[in-house]
This record gives C-alpha cells, structure tokens and sequence, in this order.
C-alpha cells in the first residue's frame, strides 16, 4: 500500500496521473488531501486497472474543462469529501471502470437532554430504500457508530451523467426510547 498526502500540483501541462504497479499483495493506493489546480489538459487521469481512493481532492481551474479523464479504466476510484465538478468527466475508450463520490459521516446518538445512548439500532438506506451494506449499526457507550464513508454517486462508461443514492434515510431505534427518522442530503 502507498500513502501521499497534503499534495499540491499545479502550473503543470498534464494533470495527476497514479499508475502504480502495486506488490501482489497491495492493490490499493491510498491519496490524503490532494489539489490539483491550474492545469492545461485533465486534472486526475485515471488507466488500466489502477484502484485508488482519495480523501479531500480539489480540483480546480482545468484549462480544457475536465477535471477527471479515464481511459480504457477496468477499476474503482473513490474521491472522499472531494470537490470536482461532476460534469466534467471524460470517459475515452471501453471500460468497466468508474469514479465514485463519497462523503463522511460522524454520527453520535443522544437523548434529548444530550446523554449518548448506549445499544442503539442506526439504519441507513438509499433513496430507493435500500439498506447500506454493513447497517444496521449499533452504537457504543460513547452513542458513536464510528466514522462512515457513504457513497452518493456514481459514474462509469455507461452512465458518465451519473447515478445517485442521493437522499439518503437515517432510523435510529433504542428500547425505551421513541424512534427517530431523518433525511440526509
């Protein structure tokens, strides 16, 4: 696995390009905090079947006006709380490959006076109703489910305008207390 973080590149010809020959065992490439801004052609390329996630990229300022360009991608990248505009996505050539867009979420149950309950039952479902993988989550002694990444969106060779789970449902059940229900956007 590799790690960069706090990254800026800009003033450059050619965008971001992370074709990374992993070892057997690692086929991740982790990327923290990742500008990318002022460039002529693409910000973030993405080829062949390079995985990768990025945790807060900002791209910004891309002379041709596209921010990410895949070609012939057969891989998932997943961009976390970043910023790029969603139509300025270029699909070139064939592929199995897509970008998805994620966002954390930090949620702590309480009571109404602001105590954290404990064995509380959190659901999360899509806007079709669909209950997320891995939920539902019960919360700690602390009230917390821990920090989790939600996917919104996505966009790959067939659907390069996008698919969203966009708006999200939250039901949190507790016994002995009254359930409770909110849409997240």
């Amino acid at each position: 696995t590799n790690t960069l973080k706090d990254v800026v590149f800009t003033n450059m010809g050619t965008g971001f390009f992370p074709a990374v020959q992993q070892a057997a065992s690692s086929t991740y490439f982790y990327l923290d905090t990742i500008k990318v801004r002022r460039i002529k052609t693409g910000g973030l390329y993405a080829t062949s079947s390079v995985a990768f996630s990025i945790t807060n990229l900002e791209i910004s300022d891309i002379d041709d006006l596209k921010d990410i360009r895949m070609f012939n991608y057969n891989a998932t990248t997943t961009l976390v709380n970043s910023t790029f505009n969603t139509t300025a996505l270029q699909f070139n050539g064939s592929g199995s490959g897509r970008v998805e867009r994620a966002f954390t979420v930090d949620l702590t149950i309480v009571d109404t006076l602001g105590a954290p309950i404990s064995g509380a039952s959190v659901t999360l479902k899509d806007k079709n109703g669909n209950t997320l993988a891995g939920y539902p989550k019960t919360t700690g002694a602390d009230g917390k489910i821990g920090t989790q990444t939600i996917t919104t969106d996505y966009y790959n060779y067939n659907n390069p305008s996008g698919i969203t789970f966009n708006s999200h449902s939250l039901t949190v059940t507790a016994t002995g207390k009254i359930d409770y229900s909110q849409t997240l956007d």
